[in-house]
Parts: structure tokens; C-alpha cells; sequence
């Protein structure tokens, strides 16, 4: 453990609060009395109600039912833009109103009031900061801690990276709230230690001067010309509709925009500096067309080169490394088509390289006179091909990195005499280098233990022999690893910092389990706790999943994991199906008709009763004793992916399953929480669950299934994850709580409908918690794209009832008590838009609004007080999208979303 003069000293009298810096510094504040007095007695009915207005839609014979459809309002980001400029003018008269409901989704002509919306968001937010004023103490403390492990808090200089004659840095202001600014200086001398005068390239602080007032944006996709006088880049903002390329001077000067071009997904330099290559988004958010453009050019003269027609297919641009080809990529979920454009002539003709073949996926680089292909046409894993680009028939495909039985390929990257290749032996990531003069030479390079992310450098230099990359972990800060090919040594890159944090790296343990899911399958798990850490049940525990699109769970560094690990809680991260960690394989289980195995629980876990458990369940039981040993005598596994303190008195349980989430994702999501439960990490009333954006559907699906298994959220793997490490120790349901973000959410929520009570609290972060809804809706942004994900509900009976049977919205139950629960999505959000987390939360007070007015009826005397009932909480940024602001301060707060588990027991330490 740290000691006192490493961390902020925090003490708290009575109402006077001192903040004791490293250094000495002294700050005093003072605190409202409040204290958990108010929450027990002050609540009579005051969280808000919504109002009920039943609209129905009838699909392949089934009437779909919906009171809070009222609160889909699609253009509300319109009508706020809207009211905004009509109150600049007093006088003029505001006559804003919402047009009719689509006849399919309504019964009668009923109109829905934009006010009516936004008076309920407001209350909302009202009563979960109301909630919240008693952490506001504790807020403060974990900001300052967070702010101590955040690297980017001390950096001066980013670690510079060397593209042909310069070398790139980011310089940070001292001023936390001001963004870095991108520097270069030129390299006078061959061995790179003489540098020219630091030069200005990028300021994004100037950004409003020439935009004017951006409350929020973020800039991403920054290219270079050739000539390196110009560089493009990105910028979104959420009042924009969509996003929009820039292109600036670089010079010594001011800001100085050349050019602009709206409504891009991506862009691309061509052979010199007058030409761009970019795809253009529709109304549904998909990039469907490619254009060429001659800078300083009206856009009317610009070329449209290719159009993707097909609605489940998105246009991806990018360049090989060598700068010969600009690759075209259509992607679906689940398979791809590449066409090329030689960049030296410009020319092109829809000619692809291979055709599209169902679930086939392969992307393209080049070198020389080969093509290098990463594909899975040999099976649902990816391996890495060598083929003459002058006949680049599949005949003539030559493995360079073949597929293996237990190491999964994830991605590639291409230098001028080596091919890295970047892969997983089962879920721990590693390096393959491959010397491309004698490719019969592979150099493996494994990670140091505690390394459970590895995200691969900007490489931009072809000829170079030194690929760079960055390794963490919750409890390992990132380190940026200079990897010299040619001689075979390592070099770790340090930045400027104005102080070093002391990172408690070796009090920590990384743990890797495998928990038995329903079916038998054995989902990985991997914990971080500290070494001393006691299976006895008594352990905090945050569970984390995502489990959709074939995306790993993030197991990276981030300092509230760190918060919460140093204060004795264990941080578990579920690999359940439908994330990429096994490979497309495993990515594959868990989509269309197979969600389920994302977060459902297995029976031998769920029932006491014998005669109710499947036959197989003793089968599982000897797989996961041959495989686990006893549960009693493992450590403990602690599943964090959220910030909170260490008492003993909430076990949280995260899902943030990003890979293809489909009930398979539950499945897995369920079974680790109820193996984890089983094992001792946790037990269900102090475990909680977590998903984001698709990863909320697990979650939610598990909810719906098993919501006993939190007294937050779970799904069929991670469920079983949840109760498996209950079992063994980590940590009692009371303990347990779970995290899940996107389509993590969904896992999260699914698991909360099915076992509630393994968790106690739950952190969901724009959930994606109304899969049927939105599956239902083509006119809603991205909805075509995902039907290889989910399925397609409107041509397919048997998909609308599958996706009805785990989505965590149409599966609330007014018979089982939820965990508590915070849910937090953003108006310019059209990934998950507003309304999905909104509805949940109220159509969670709904229910137990007619609960307690039901149990008042059969029971004289009953208490119907909302003091009984769990705490559900619901947050609407009303400023940004999907992905935050992209900015520092949105770690910051996450500070708010997760102090709310400790109400309580607030900890006076």
C-alpha cells in the first residue's frame, strides 16, 4: 500500500473537511450536514414517475406493447438546437411542437409534447444529483487521487515518435483543462540526437477561433501530406450532424484553415498534396460513398470514385504503409470485400480482389511486389497469407503465419523487411515478428505478467526496423516498448513528467480462471486483487463484460481501477463469448441466434433443487473440478471496472462485451458471475454489473434472466462467471457489483432480469437495453448494419421473438427486486440514443411503482414508501455523444457514476 506522503491525506471533522496535498499544500472546505438519515426517511415517493402512454405495433402476429414509446422523440437534438436560437429572440414567438408518431408504432393520432420529454430528463437528473450530494465529499477525494495516477496529469511531453526527418511530441499545458498541443523538430543529425527548434503544428486550444464557441469537439484521423506542408484531420462535434474534415497550414503562424469538407467518416492524402480521397455518411450514419477531391476546390467538382449500395455494408478507406495502394474495404459484421486504387495514376475500376463470401473477412497491405492478406477463409480464425500481387489467386496463397489451435490472430502491421503480427495465446496478448527475407525465422515476444493490454504504435516509417507499441494493466501504468527488430532488444520510452507517481505494482496479482458456462464451455476470467488478498467472501468485487462485435474487454490501465484495487477491491474482467479474445470463433458463439452464451447462467448453477438441474450438470461440475480444482482453495476473484471505495460492502461485477453480443454473450456473462460467486470472490448481494453501449444488452438480457445473481447486473458466461466466483471467495452478493458500457449493458442488464440478487449495485454507461426497439426501426442509424449482429425482427419471425427473449427492456419483472442502479446515457448519442436508457429507468418506476401500490391494496398498513426500494438512478449528459468529450475530465466522471454505490455507507476514512 502506498504511504501517507505518496497520496492526498484526506480528514473530515464533523463539517469541516481538510485536504492535506503531497507537498504540504492544506485545502479547507466545509460540508452540508447530510447523512444517510435523509435517503432512509426523506424519499416518500420522490423519485420521478413518468407518464403513461401506450402505443402498440404489431409484428409477424405479435402486438408489441410500449407506455414510455412517447420518449423516443427522434429529433429531439433539433428541437433543443431549435429552442436554443429561438430564445435569442424574446419576442419572437416559440411554436415548437413534435409531428405525429409513425402510424406503425402508434395506435390513434396521439401527439407527443417535446416538453413533456424534457421536463422528464430534468427531473431525472434532478433527483440523481439530489441522490448523490452526500458523496460529494468522497467525489472530491477519489478526483484528487485519480488525478495523482492519471500519467497525463504530470506529462510535459508526450514520448516523441520519428516520421522521416522529424520527430512528433504532444506538449501539455500545466493547465489540465487546456488540450496538448502537437509539436515537431526537425532531426539535423543521422544518429537523431541533434534537433532543429521546437515548431507548432496543431494547437487545438485555437480551434474556436476560427469555429467559434465549441463547448465540446474531438479531433481524430490526423494525416500528413506528403510534402508534410499540410495536415487533415477530423473534427466532431455534437451539435453537428456529422463530422467534418479539415484541412491546416502548417506553419509558424496562426491557425490558418485551406480547406474543409463536410460530412466524412474518413479521409486519405493521395500521391501528393492536391488530392483527397474520402467517404461521405448518409442519414443512417453509414459511409456508403468514396470521393476524390482537388484541394482549394469547389466540392461540386469532385469525383465520386465508388458507392457501397448494399445497406449492411459500410466504406472503410486507408493506405498501405508503402503508400503504393489506398484500399477500399467494405465491411459488414462478418465479412468484407477490398478494391484498390494504385495511388502513383489515380486509377481504379471495380475490380475486387476477392469476391464476398459469406463470414469471410480479409484486409490488405503491401510490400514490394507482394500482397500480404489478413483473412479467416479457412475457418472463423484469422491467419496471415503471402501472395504475388501480379496473380494474387487463392492458389497462389502462402502461409506466413498459419491458424493455430490455441493462439488467435488480431491484427498485422507491415515494414520493409518484417511483418508483425499481433496475436493471443488464449486471452494474454503477444508479438510475432516474422523476418520477411527468411520467413522461416519467427521471434515470439512475450509480455511481462502483469501486461494484459497491447495496443500497437502509429509505426508510420515503412523502413524502419523498429516497431513500437504499448503495454498495461489496472495495475500497470502504459508503457510505450521500442522494439528493435533487427537486433532484437527492447527499449521502454519514458515522457516528460513533472513528477513520477510510485505505481504499487507489486502488491497486486494477476489471477486467469476458467469458469464452466451452461453448456460446458469454459470462459476465461481474469482478476486483479492484492496478493494478500482472503477467499472469504468478504471482498468488494467489480465485474466488467462486453461480450459483442468481436471487441476484447478492456483490460487497460485506468486510475479508478487503480482507486478501488489499492482500497482491497478485486477487479474481474469476463471474456465472454461474442468478444474477439478466442478469436472469431469465439466471436462467432455469441451472435444472431447464440446471444444467449453471453450472459446466461448455467441451471446447475441456478437451481438448489436436483430435480430441476439439466442433465449435464454434473457433467460441468467434473469439467470445472478438473479444470478449477476445488473452488474453496482458489484465491479469491474480484471483477472491478468501476471507481468506488473498498469498504466490504458492495461487490461489483463490470460487463463490457463489445464483441458480437448475441445471447451467447449473456450466457458466458451469466456463468462467470455465478462461478465467481460460487468460488468466494463475491457473493449476490454485494455483486453488481456493468455494461456499455451493446455490452448494457448483455447485462440487461442477464437481468432479465437470472437478476438473482446480483444485487446489480448480469448474462448465460457471465452470469456464470459472477456466481462461479461468489462460490470461490472473491467476494458475496452483497459485495458484487457490475459495470457494463454499450453493448456491455446489455449483458449487464439481461443478467439483472434473470439473477438480481447476485449483485448489489449496478453501473450501466449509454446501455444498449432496448435491442427489439431499436432492431424494429430501419430508420435509425446503423439499425441495417447490425442485423448480422442481432438479426432482423421485421423479416424474421423467429429473430423477433429470440431477440424479445433476452432484450432487457421487454423482460422487466415486477417480481423480483433489481440491484441498485445507476444508468447514464447522452443526448447526442446515436449509437444508443437518449430514450433507451431513459425508458429502462422509468419503466423500471413504473413497476415498482404498481408494485408497492399493489401490495398497498392486499395489505392494511403496508409501507409504500419508494424507501424499500432499490436505488435507480438516471443520468442524461445533455453536452455530448457516445464517446464522451474526449477529453481528460471525463475520467474524472466516472467519479459521479460510480459514488453512488457507496451511499449506503458512505466511508469516513
Amino acid at each position: 500500500m502506498l504511504s501517507s506522503r505518496l497520496k492526498p491525506c484526506y480528514f473530515r471533522i464533523s463539517r469541516l473537511e481538510l485536504l492535506i496535498r503531497p507537498g504540504g499544500a492544506l485545502h479547507v472546505s466545509f460540508r452540508r450536514h447530510k447523512t444517510i438519515f435523509n435517503w432512509i426517511f426523506g424519499q416518500k415517493e420522490s423519485f420521478p414517475l413518468p407518464k403513461r402512454k401506450t402505443t402498440s405495433q404489431l409484428v409477424h402476429g405479435l402486438e408489441l406493447f410500449d407506455e414510455l414509446h412517447w420518449l423516443q422523440y427522434r429529433k429531439f437534438k433539433d428541437v433543443k438546437k431549435y429552442i436554443a436560437q429561438e430564445n435569442k429572440y424574446p419576442l419572437a414567438p416559440l411554436d415548437v411542437h413534435i409531428g405525429r408518431a409513425p402510424s406503425t408504432l402508434c395506435t390513434g393520432d396521439m401527439i407527443i409534447g417535446v416538453e413533456d420529454v424534457k421536463k422528464y430528463i430534468a427531473q431525472e437528473n434532478k433527483y440523481t444529483q439530489q441522490c448523490l450530494e452526500d458523496t460529494s465529499f468522497f467525489q472530491r477525494k477519489l478526483v484528487h487521487e485519480m488525478s495523482y495516477w492519471l500519467p497525463l496529469s504530470h506529462e510535459l511531453e508526450s514520448v516523441p515518435e520519428r516520421v522521416d526527418d522529424y520527430v512528433y511530441y504532444m506538449k501539455c499545458s500545466p493547465d489540465k483543462k487546456k488540450f496538448p498541443v502537437a509539436c515537431r523538430r526537425q532531426i539535423l543529425s543521422e544518429d537523431g540526437y541533434s534537433l532543429g527548434k521546437p515548431q507548432i503544428i496543431f494547437n487545438q486550444n485555437e480551434l474556436p477561433l476560427l469555429f467559434g464557441r465549441l463547448p465540446s469537439f474531438s479531433v481524430s484521423n490526423f494525416k500528413l501530406s506528403p510534402s508534410r506542408k499540410f495536415l487533415m484531420f477530423i473534427l466532431d462535434t455534437p451539435n453537428a450532424e456529422t463530422p467534418s474534415a479539415q484541412i491546416i497550414k502548417v506553419w509558424d503562424g496562426p491557425l490558418t484553415l485551406v480547406d474543409s469538407i463536410p460530412s466524412v467518416a474518413n479521409v486519405e492524402w493521395g500521391a501528393d498534396d492536391d488530392t483527397i480521397y474520402y467517404t461521405t455518411i448518409n442519414n443512417l450514419l453509414r459511409a456508403n460513398k468514396l470521393w476524390r477531391h482537388k484541394l482549394k476546390t469547389e466540392m461540386v467538382k469532385d469525383e465520386l470514385v465508388f458507392e457501397e449500395k448494399h445497406e449492411r455494408y459500410y466504406l472503410d478507406i486507408s493506405s498501405t504503409k508503402d503508400r503504393t495502394y489506398l484500399t477500399i474495404n467494405s465491411n459488414a459484421k462478418t465479412t468484407s470485400e477490398v478494391c484498390l486504387i494504385n495511388l502513383q495514376d489515380g486509377s481504379f475500376a471495380y475490380h475486387p480482389l476477392y469476391h464476398r463470401e459469406v463470414n469471410t473477412e480479409y484486409y490488405i497491405e503491401h510490400r514490394n511486389e507482394d500482397f500480404f492478406i489478413l483473412s479467416n477463409d479457412q475457418g472463423k480464425n484469422y491467419r496471415v497469407v503471402r501472395v504475388p500481387h501480379s496473380d494474387p489467386s487463392k492458389e497462389k496463397w502462402k502461409d506466413l503465419i498459419p491458424v493455430q489451435p490455441k493462439v488467435f490472430t488480431d491484427d498485422m502491421e507491415i515494414f520493409s523487411e518484417y511483418c508483425v503480427v499481433y496475436e493471443r495465446d488464449s486471452t494474454v496478448p503477444r508479438l510475432s515478428i516474422v523476418n520477411l527475407s527468411k520467413e522461416d525465422s519467427v521471434q515470439v515476444i512475450k509480455l511481462p505478467k502483469l501486461a494484459t493490454m497491447l495496443q500497437p504504435g502509429s509505426n508510420q516509417m515503412f523502413k524502419s526496423d523498429v516497431v513500437r507499441y504499448t503495454i498495461s494493466s489496472p495495475v500497470l501504468p502504459p508503457q510505450v516498448i521500442d522494439f528493435n527488430m533487427k537486433e532484437g532488444t527492447q527499449a521502454v520510452r519514458k515522457p516528460v513528467l513533472s513528477k513520477r507517481p510510485t505505481f504499487p505494482s507489486d502488491d497486486y496479482k494477476c489471477t486467469r480462471l476458467e469458469v464452466p458456462s451452461q453448456d460446458g464451455t469454459l470462459v476465461p476470467v481474469t482478476l486483479f486483487h492484492h496478493e494478500e488478498l482472503e477467499l472469504n467472501g468478504h471482498n468488494p468485487m467489480l465485474m466488467h463484460v462486453y461480450g459483442a462485435y468481436g471487441v476484447n474487454v478492456d483490460v487497460g490501465f485506468k486510475p479508478e481501477q487503480l482507486c478501488l484495487l489499492t482500497r482491497g477491491w478485486v477487479l474481474a474482467f469476463c471474456h465472454v463469448r461474442g468478444g474477439g479474445e478466442l478469436g472469431r470463433e469465439w466471436y462467432h458463439q455469441a451472435i444472431l441466434h447464440h446471444k444467449h452464451r453471453s450472459f446466461e447462467l448455467s441451471q446447475a448453477i441456478h437451481s438448489d433443487n436436483p430435480k430441476k438441474k439439466q442433465p449435464r450438470a454434473e457433467r460441468i461440475r467434473q469439467v470445472a473440478k478438473e479444470k478449477l480444482g476445488e473452488f474453496s482453495v482458489l484465491p479469491r476473484v474480484f471483477i472491478i471496472n468501476c471507481l468506488a471505495h473498498a469498504v466490504s460492502q458492495i461487490r461489483c461485477i463490470s460487463t463490457d462485451t463489445r464483441a458480437g453480443l448475441n445471447i451467447r454473450s449473456p450466457q458466458d456473462f451469466e456463468a462467470c458471475t455465478a462461478a465467481l460467486q460460487r468460488m468466494g470472490y463475491s457473493s449476490p448481494p454485494l455483486t453488481a454489473a456493468r455494461g456499455v453501449s451493446a455490452g448494457g444488452l448483455v447485462v440487461g438480457a442477464v437481468c432479465n434472466r437470472s437478476p438473482e445473481l446480483f444485487k446489480a447486473v448480469v448474462m448465460k458466461d457471465f452470469e456464470a462467471c459472477t456466481a462461479a466466483l461468489q462460490r470461490m471467495g472473491y467476494s458475496s452478493p452483497p459485495l458484487t457489483a457490475a459495470r457494463g458500457v454499450s453493448a456491455g449493458g446489455l449483458v449487464v442488464g439481461a443478467v439483472c432480469n434473470r439473477s438480481p440478487e447476485l449483485f448489489k449495485a449496478v453501473i450501466m454507461k449509454v446501455p444498449f437495453l432496448c435491442v427489439l426497439t431499436s432492431m424494429l426501426d430501419p430508420t435509425l442509424p446503423l439499425t441495417s448494419q447490425e442485423y448480422d449482429e442481432w438479426g432482423d425482427p421485421r423479416s424474421s419471425e423467429l429473430d423477433l421473438k429470440y431477440i424479445k427473449s433476452y432484450c432487457p427492456y421487454h423482460n422487466i419483472s415486477s417480481e423480483k427486486r433489481y440491484p441498485d442502479m445507476l444508468v447514464s446515457g447522452s443526448i447526442f448519442d446515436d449509437r444508443v440514443p437518449y430514450w433507451v436508457p431513459l425508458k429502462y429507468v422509468a419503466k423500471l418506476r413504473l413497476q415498482a411503482h404498481d408494485q408497492r401500490t399493489q401490495n398497498a391494496g392486499s395489505q392494511t398498513g403496508a409501507d409504500t414508501t419508494a424507501g424499500s426500494d432499490p436505488m435507480i438512478l438516471c443520468s442524461i449528459d445533455q453536452e455530448n455523444g457516445h464517446f464522451g468529450s474526449g477529453h481528460v475530465q471525463d475520467s474524472f466522471e466516472e467519479v459521479r457514476r460510480f459514488s453512488y454505490l457507496f451511499l449506503p455507507s458512505l466511508p469516513c476514512d
